[in-house]
């Protein structure tokens, strides 16, 4: 089951999508903006099927 989230873009700061593999534990990812086309460094922390943390750079 994956796990979607809405997150600011921290160069432009609109809203992005990311989608989440729904696994338990620590993801780390880049995800591109869909506004500005930048990399997004996220960093989530999944339990029990929930995103309980998320962080960009």
């Amino acid at each position: 089951m994956d796990e979607t989230s809405t997150i600011a873009c921290p160069y432009c700061n609109s809203e992005t999508l990311v989608i989440l593999d729904g696994v338990d534990g620590d993801i780390d990812l880049v995800s591109d903006c869909e506004n500005c086309c930048r990399p997004i460094n996220v960093r989530a922390t999944v339990e029990h099927g929930v995103v309980v943390s998320i962080q960009v750079e």
